[in-house]
Parts: structure tokens; C-alpha cells; sequence
């Protein structure tokens, strides 16, 4: 734990009595949640002094006095080191708009790089050493300590925070704005405004008109989910760069199915509802049976819907054939036709999350387009990622197989911040 310094005669004392305490993992590790756990070990073991001499109805000989005075100092380091802490994660999140649990866009989950012995790995490489053996003593003891009662490796919380990171920055909503909420526990409540208390104006002496706040939650529980990559020995083998690869492969699985249900998730469990299927969202249609977007008309219309429900769109959400075709508007002078001011400045991103295939009326290629504001879209993400080797399963083709399961859900803070386009064809 590269902050906390003790002398060598307290580390002396405190490894003549305690010798596993310094060399533990969570010594090593400079990373809050891992300091936590370490004071933990600190006390159980100033705990574990006290009683040993209390059992054998003895006084405590002096090596364990030493060992007792060595933990305390630890743990008043432990507690500088949290208390420092506290004050630049808070200048952090005044800087890059997170609050320790609910981050914005442009925030980072992962506030520090690895160190120690994580300096410079990713997922990717665990995935690799699972199959081919660990190059070094640093990744081998990660993958010890790591691995679970069922076979399978749990990614240490400081890579998962990056490849969170990595996964944030290939999704579309997020780029949007969308923010992404930690999630400690199974179930977690985000609280939310419904109306606001309305002021009035009063005579001298009168009352005070009584108008409460509605408020509410916007539930989010986490959802499993997970990605199957399958890779040749001789690809994990041969490829320097292979960690990268895999890291890369599955941040942006990941990333596209949370797009998916984030824009147009069902509600049936397991699978979390998304802004399409949420109930009281904004709704505009290009017809009974659709029809082709031929100017910018109905997305100025959409703008005005949202803003008569005081909300500012700052994104439009499309697929790439929709894109395609705004792209190709011609004004008379057949020259490209540019948006009205009153959208210009609204982004229209694109995903091939959105289906070109939705049925209307007669239609049964048509698209929609979700308009609104992102920042009101919530990804839950449980920091915890699980890896598991399947050797078998693919082993005539000398094949293995990686399953990634990482745990989230999808909640819309205010259903009225957004609207969808529907009925969109060609």
C-alpha cells in the first residue's frame, strides 16, 4: 500500500507476529476499496493479539505489544490516506461532474491507473493467462486470489473500473449524455422530483399558499448479463496485443446490448425496460402507415413537444439509414439542406441498435428516432466483473471460450424528458 510508510523496526515488530498482514493483497493495493478491507485485517488482527493473551490467562509478552503499537499505526495511516482521499475525490468530482456514485458522461469511473502489480494490465490479459499461464509472478497471484468456488475468476475492482470506462466511452447513450449509476447493492433507488411546489404571490399579512414537492424514485436493480467470445489457442499464443483485443471486444459487446435495451429494452425480466417501452414518454408518428422524412419539419415538431414540457433535447438517437437519409435532404436548388437553427445544434448520433425493421400499419420496414434529454437516462453498473474459462466446449476446433458477466439495469428519470419518432421508412 504505497502511502503508508512505517519504520523498519514497526515493520519489524509487526511481521515477527503478523507475517502474512504486510504481504497481503490489499497491502499491496493502493485502491480504496482494497484499503478498506485492509483496515478490517488491521483490526481483526489487534484483535486477534489481545484475546490470544487473554485466553492462555497470560500477559501479553512483548513482540505482541510491539506487533498491537505497529497495527495502530497502520491504521491511523490507513485513516490519513481515506481522509486525503476524501478531499480529491471531492475536487474530482467538482472538475469532471461525478459524485462518487452517479457519474456523467465526460466523468471517469476510474479516478486512479493501476498499480503494483495491476500496472498496465487489462481484462484482456487476465483472459489471456487464464489460457496460456501467467508470464509473471504479479498476474499469477491476481489470478489466484481472484478466483471463485465455481471456477471462475472475479476481475479485480480497479480494472473493472477502467474496462467500465471503456465500455462507457463505444455506448451511444452515454456519448449522449446519459449518466452511469454504481450500484453497491441488488436494489438501489434513485430519488427524483415529480412536480415542483408551485410559489404564489401574497398580500402583507396574509398566509403562506401551501404547495408541496411530489417526489419519487426511480428504481434500479442488477441485471445479469452476459457475452460469449470465443478465440484460437494460437491466437491467445501469438498475438502481442491480444489483451487489448479481448478487452476491446468485450467493452463494446457490452456497450452495444446496454445501448439496445437502454433505447428500446422490453421491461420483461430479465431484460430492463428502455425509453421506447417506458411509460409516459412523448410519442409522435410519421402516419398510420409511416413515411419517408423528406425535411426537418417533424424534428423541429418533436423539439416543441419537449419544450413545452420544459425539457432541452441535447440528443437525437437514430439508425444509420435514417442518418443517411437527413444527410441526403436536398433543398430546391439541389444543394444540401441544412437544419433549422432550432435543431442545428442538437447532435443526431447513430446506432445499428436501432431497428430498421419495425412494423407500422402496412409498414414492416420502418425505424424510429428517440429524441430528448440523455441526461435523464440512467445505466446502472455493478462494479463487478466475472470471468470464466470454457476449456471443453470448443476444444476439436482447439478453441476456448471466455463468458463475461457483469450485472446492470436501465431506469428513465423523467419519461416526459424524451420522445420517440415513430414510423420512419425509407
Amino acid at each position: 500500500m504505497k502511502p503508508l510508510r512505517l519504520s523498519e523496526s514497526e515493520e519489524a515488530a509487526l511481521n515477527a507476529v503478523c507475517p502474512n498482514l504486510l504481504n497481503s493483497k490489499e497491502a499491496r493495493s493502493n485502491h480504496p476499496a482494497d484499503r478498506h478491507r485492509f483496515r478490517a485485517k488491521c483490526l481483526a488482527e489487534s484483535r486477534r493479539l489481545l484475546e490470544a493473551s487473554k485466553g492462555e490467562g497470560r500477559a501479553a509478552t512483548r513482540a505482541e505489544l510491539e506487533a498491537f503499537d505497529s497495527i495502530t499505526r497502520l491504521v491511523d495511516l490507513v485513516d490519513l490516506q481515506n481522509e486525503a482521499d476524501r478531499h480529491a475525490q471531492a475536487e474530482f468530482n467538482q472538475e469532471h461532474g461525478g459524485d462518487g456514485r452517479v457519474f456523467s458522461n465526460s466523468a471517469k469511473v476510474a479516478r486512479t491507473a493501476p498499480t503494483g502489480e495491476l500496472a498496465g494490465l487489462q481484462v484482456g490479459d487476465l483472459m489471456r493467462a487464464m489460457v496460456t499461464g501467467a508470464t509473471s509472478g504479479e498476474i499469477r497471484n491476481v489470478l489466484a486470489e481472484g478466483t471463485d468456488s465455481a471456477g471462475g475468476y472475479t476481475v479485480p475492482t480497479v480494472l473493472v473500473e477502467q474496462f467500465i470506462d471503456r465500455m462507457r466511452a463505444a455506448s451511444v447513450c452515454v456519448t449522449a449524455g446519459a449518466k452511469t449509476v454504481l450500484l453497491d447493492t441488488k436494489q438501489t433507488s434513485i430519488a427524483r422530483l415529480e412536480t415542483d411546489p408551485a410559489p404564489a404571490w401574497r398580500a402583507e399579512n396574509a398566509a403562506v399558499a401551501e404547495s408541496d414537492p411530489t417526489f419519487g424514485t426511480v428504481p434500479l436493480t442488477a441485471r445479469s448479463l452476459a457475452v460469449l467470445v470465443k478465440i484460437s489457442r494460437e491466437l491467445l499464443e501469438d498475438s502481442i496485443n491480444i489483451g487489448d483485443i479481448l478487452t476491446g471486444a468485450l467493452a463494446n459487446a457490452l456497450a452495444l446490448e446496454l445501448d439496445r435495451v437502454a433505447l428500446l429494452g422490453s421491461g420483461t425480466a430479465p431484460e430492463p425496460r428502455g425509453i421506447f417501452n417506458t411509460s409516459g414518454i412523448l410519442s409522435q408518428s410519421q402516419g398510420d402507415n409511416g413515411a419517408a422524412l423528406t425535411g426537418f419539419g417533424p424534428l423541429v415538431t418533436a423539439w416543441g413537444a419537449l419544450a413545452a414540457e420544459n425539457c432541452a433535447p441535447n440528443a437525437m438517437v437514430m439508425a444509420p439509414r435514417t442518418r443517411t437519409t437527413l444527410g441526403g435532404l436536398l433543398a430546391t436548388d439541389n444543394q444540401p439542406l441544412n437544419p433549422p437553427p432550432l435543431i442545428a445544434g442538437v447532435p443526431m448520433l447513430v446506432t445499428s441498435q436501432m431497428p430498421i425493421t419495425q412494423t407500422q400499419g402496412t409498414a414492416n420496414n420502418a425505424s424510429s428516432i428517440i429524441i430528448g434529454d440523455f441526461t435523464r437516462l440512467l445505466i446502472g453498473v455493478r462494479t463487478g466483473l466475472r470471468i470464466e474459462l470454457l476449456k471443453e466446449r470448443y476444444a476439436e476446433n482447439m478453441q476456448y471460450a471466455f463468458v463475461a458477466h457483469l450485472r446492470a439495469d436501465i431506469a428513465v428519470e423523467q419519461p416526459k424528458a424524451f420522445l420517440k419518432l415513430i414510423g420512419v421508412i425509407p
